[in-house]
């Protein structure tokens, strides 16, 4: 089998069935689609089983309420495909997006591009410029018109999944995508950019980046940061250029979000930091501006809060 599409379910009964019909509709049709129940007390499980029943390909796990990373974690354990893919229950794919495993393609992972819808209805459009093949996660960063490293842009080979040991970090509720994807591209030998806009991502008035900008999702970052780059170190991967700037970003991260959250403890925000630097050792990749931080975290954070408010005005 081509292809395992995963998609982790809970209470998404409202938007469950146009997101199965738009991976049904495929005109490639050898896939599985694993849909993973995660303890909705909805009418998610009854339109699970009815498609299960009305189509072959379909297969219904069914569990306890673990979180999105339990879920997307059950669906890799029984996945046959050579190939994975994630999908999430409220959003929705476009036509002809399973259609470049009409051919054998010689990577690990395939990123393409999506489409925000937004809540006034309008569309955001973003993908690669061109067919591109990047032979690291360095060539990539350097060349690639396209950084974005949302889960749901990327196939990516199941055996570098699997033969890497990498799983989603079970307890995380923000950014646990992420930390997945950059692992990933740590251990890609080939990645593959297709200019296609294949993923419709709409933004929810409930959704997670709607109340994203929190200082307990700052602190997150930090924990995702953390663990790359232990993974990294068992794994003896190489700390290029894409490395350096994921970390870079998570660190960025942490304080921009702990600025646009008016209640974030600055004294805790200095402790953390200086904790996760002590730990990872890492402030030798940081440049310019950021390089603040490493000697005084409380003024980096107000100099940043000060430009953030400048730009609002």
């Amino acid at each position: 089998m081509k292809l395992s599409v995963i998609v982790p379910v809970y209470n998404a009964a409202k938007y469950l069935e146009a997101c199965i019909d738009s991976i049904l509709m495929q005109s490639f049709r050898d896939f599985e689609l694993v849909l993973v129940n995660d303890g909705s007390v909805d009418d998610s499980l009854e339109i699970c089983l009815r498609y299960q029943q009305e189509d072959a390909r379909v297969k219904v796990i069914n569990k306890q309420n673990g979180g999105v990373s339990s879920a997307r974690n059950c669906g890799i354990n029984v996945a046959k495909g050579e190939w994975l893919y994630f999908v999430d229950a409220d959003d929705s794919i476009n036509e002809g997006l399973f259609d470049i495993f009409n051919a054998d393609e010689q990577c690990d992972i395939i990123q393409f591009g999506f489409n925000t819808i937004q809540l006034d209805g309008t569309s955001i459009v973003k993908a690669p410029l061109k067919d591109q093949l990047f032979l690291s996660a360095d060539d990539f960063i350097i060349k690639s018109s396209f950084h974005t490293l949302t889960l749901w842009v990327h196939f990516i080979k199941t055996d570098v999944v699997r033969n890497n040991n990498i799983s989603f970090t079970e307890g995380v509720k923000y950014a646990e995508d992420l930390e997945f994807v950059i692992k990933c591209y740590g251990c890609a030998k080939a990645i593959k950019t297709w200019p296609v806009v294949g993923y419709n991502y709409f933004v929810r008035e409930n959704s997670a980046m709607s109340t994203a900008y929190t200082f307990e999702n700052a602190k997150i970052h930090l924990c995702v940061a953390e663990n790359i780059i232990y993974f990294y170190d068992i794994n003896k991967l190489k700390k290029g250029i894409f490395f350096q700037s994921r970390i870079e970003y998570m660190v960025k991260s942490y304080f921009s979000y702990s600025v646009m959250d008016n209640n974030t403890n600055v004294s805790s925000l200095k402790d953390l930091y200086k904790e996760f630097l002590k730990k990872t050792n890492i402030q030798y990749l940081f440049t310019s501006f950021l390089k603040l931080s490493t000697i005084s975290p409380v003024l980096y954070f107000y100099l940043l809060r000060t430009v953030c408010n400048f730009k609002i005005r």
